[in-house]
């Protein structure tokens, strides 16, 4: 190794160590209290979950540190429930602490057996926006059901459309293969996505276990902690269909959910999520169709200001707190 790469990685090292440094003083209760709060106490964090669970399973958030994340935001900030958005909106909420809102996205099945008891003990409320086609069939929500069906494969091989032959030698490489595959597939036309779901699920059977998603019962038993929000109906990226497939989707997410749970829906959540996944002919039919706000995946706090069918929301996929309190801080220093 020669003295300039010597050097960069001493400096890489330095650097490591001091974002260690940082990060764990922001953890720390009185700087996160008195320095943090002076930065953010007039807007509002928006916090995505999606899977959380043992770490074999592949969730980026266990259930241990889950808890200890709701904990560690309880001590230091308002956790808001999503019935106070409107007041936030409207200039009513005088905050004294950085206000937080959970949102969880999809419906998976920790929904019910990890975050539910967690947030009904210790009296906190969320908005989960749900995926309805999944759950009515028991099955995986698409990027999901590709990543299981590619792990299930009983062949080395896999020939599909637009892909041709890809290898699956090992956990490893399916796991790669399947990462390429649903990046691509959120790029391309939503008709060239169904064509190589279709394939997949002719090629490979999944072995029958119980549903990943929350059930419509357990849905409609989980009212007093969360507030239903739609989040489509097979979960296609909105800017890659017709406008007429978009309302549709829309409309047959919050009319499942309404049926299911007897609950009013309002907010809505853009599958992906990211500034090329939605138009504003999507965000048009929201207002249309008489949404109160939509929800990105763009990293950022939400101010009175911004667009309501545009808002920020920042995911939870550190597990560390020193990480966590890092990423709480100033959701675009860890974008």
């Amino acid at each position: 190794m020669n003295v300039t790469a010597i050097t960069a990685k001493r400096h890489s090292s330095l650097r490591r160590s001091v974002a260690g440094v940082i990060k764990s003083g922001l953890a720390a209760p009185w700087i996160w209290r008195y320095l943090i709060r002076e930065w953010s106490i007039h807007d509002i964090l928006v916090l995505t979950y999606h899977r959380i669970g043992a770490a074999d399973t592949g969730a980026p958030i266990t259930s241990e540190q889950f808890v200890s994340q709701m904990d560690w935001l309880a001590e230091r900030c308002n956790i808001i429930a999503p019935d106070v958005l409107p007041d936030f909106f409207a200039g009513r909420m005088k905050p004294r602490r950085p206000s937080v809102c959970l949102t969880f996205d999809d419906g998976h099945r920790c929904l019910h057996d990890v975050v539910y008891p967690v947030l009904r003990q210790r009296n906190l409320r969320a908005i989960a926006f749900l995926a309805t086609g999944p759950i009515t069939n028991h099955a995986y929500v698409w990027p999901d059901d590709i990543r299981q069906r590619l792990l299930a494969a009983d062949r080395e091989s896999l020939t599909l459309p637009f892909f041709g032959e890809q290898r699956l030698l090992d956990k490893h490489q399916r796991m790669f293969v399947a990462g390429q595959i649903i990046s691509e597939l959120k790029r391309r036309p939503d008709e060239e996505r169904q064509v190589v779901i279709d394939v997949m699920r002719q090629s490979i059977t999944l072995p029958r276990e119980r549903s990943p998603m929350v059930s419509w019962v357990e849905a409609a038993n989980m009212g007093d902690v969360f507030h239903w929000g739609a989040h489509t109906h097979t979960h296609p990226v909105l800017s890659r269909v017709s406008a007429d497939i978009a309302r549709d989707e829309i409309r047959k997410s919050r009319q499942t959910i309404v049926e299911n749970t007897g609950q009013a829906v309002d907010l809505f959540a853009y599958p992906n999520g990211s500034r090329d996944d939605y138009t504003d002919e999507v965000k048009a039919v929201l207002r249309n169709e008489g949404f109160m706000a939509a929800f990105t995946t763009n990293t950022g706090f939400v101010s009175r200001s911004d667009d309501l069918f545009a808002l920020n929301r920042c995911a939870t996929t550190a597990p560390q707190l020193s990480d966590f309190a890092w990423m709480t801080a100033r959701p675009s220093w860890a974008a």
